[in-house]
């Protein structure tokens, strides 16, 4: 055993260690709880990852995400629908796909309001 080492201490590798580079840590001693948590997380050692339960976060449901998604794409086909009267296109007017829009929101907000129905049952 060198003598510069304890028991239980073990030497950081000179490379690339579950996909991190650890060339940082390179030479500095590090016990073996220290591996074994950079050997299970990919890790930095000091640096633990919470898992999406352990940071209390949970994600939209889809029948908010469709509620939000509706009524934005219903707000941003409002606003076209009434302040692009004046502009000219060459294909197609603002007006009317400020009218589309509001009609693809419409029935992403009438899905959103489906979905939200159905979980509740």
């Amino acid at each position: 055993m060198n003598p510069s080492q304890s028991p239980g201490v073990t030497r950081l590798p000179d490379r690339v260690f579950a996909g991190v580079n650890l060339s940082n840590t390179v030479g500095q001693q590090a016990d073996s709880s220290t591996l074994r948590h950079v050997r299970a997380t990919g890790g930095v050692p000091g640096v633990f990852r919470r898992t999406r339960a352990e940071s209390g976060r949970r994600g939209m449901s889809p029948a908010t995400k469709a509620l939000a998604g509706g009524s934005v794409t219903v707000a941003v086909g409002l606003l076209l629908w009434l302040f692009t009267g004046d502009v000219h296109t060459p294909v197609i007017t603002l007006t009317k796909v400020g009218v589309v829009l509001m009609f693809m929101g419409g029935l992403e907000l009438l899905y959103g309001v489906y979905l939200g129905v159905v979980k509740k049952k």
